[in-house]
């Protein structure tokens, strides 16, 4: 495998179906991707020789994302994660971002004009105490709505009444979808980030 460009940095967006955790499920392979999320083909570049999904991706993880620049939507492998201003403490990575805070300060160059999609089978959410927690996987029709996607993916750069009209069509889009998510408890392997099996579909199975 050829080793794909340098990664840019890019964060999930949260929608309000549920606040997304540090975790998701990307099983598909390149050619579903294509069929499902890039019209005419696209631009996978060397890395889709061996991508193969992963069942647990975690912050700093690689993770194919869909995006436009003007020239048709194209698959890009990227690093899960959001390069931090330097008046910024170190810490764990920037990963997400309420709906709420998009338009504004730190997000807002992105949200205007580098938006992209991710992919995802599903997600984690976890409950309880530290040291006990109990792992959630949620899955639905989609994060979001078809209308919503192509919006969101559009190449333009938005002016002020355009981003009021963009939450608006992701308020509406997350309201549509909160409908269709099922959520059930997975076995608690998937918890450690280091040991869980990437390859097991056994992670987002319910547990026993």
């Amino acid at each position: 495998m050829k080793p794909a460009r340098p990664p840019r940095r890019l964060p999930v967006v949260e929608r309000k179906v549920a606040a997304m955790c540090g975790r998701f499920a990307m099983d598909a392979k390149t050619d579903e991707l294509i069929r499902e999320f890039v019209a005419g083909g696209g631009d996978p570049q060397d890395w889709w020789k061996e991508w193969h999904g992963s069942y647990s991706i975690a912050p700093t993880d690689q993770a194919p994302i869909i995006r436009d620049r003007g020239d048709g939507r194209f698959l890009e492998l990227v690093r899960w994660d959001w390069e931090k201003p330097k008046n910024m403490r170190p810490g764990v990575p920037l990963i997400n971002a309420g709906v709420e805070k998009l338009a504004a300060g730190f997000w807002a160059p992105a949200f205007t004009a580098a938006r992209c999609v991710v992919p995802m089978r599903g997600y984690f959410e976890w409950t309880g105490e530290k040291g006990a927690k109990i792992p959630h996987y949620l899955h639905g029709d989609g994060l979001l709505t078809p209308d919503a996607m192509d919006a969101w993916l559009e190449p333009v750069k938005l002016d002020r009444p355009g981003r009021e009209n963009m939450l608006s069509l992701l308020d509406g889009s997350s309201t549509a979808i909160a409908s269709t998510i099922e959520q059930y408890v997975v076995d608690r392997k998937v918890n450690n980030t280091r040991t869980v099996d990437r390859d097991d579909p056994t992670v987002i199975a319910p547990a026993a």
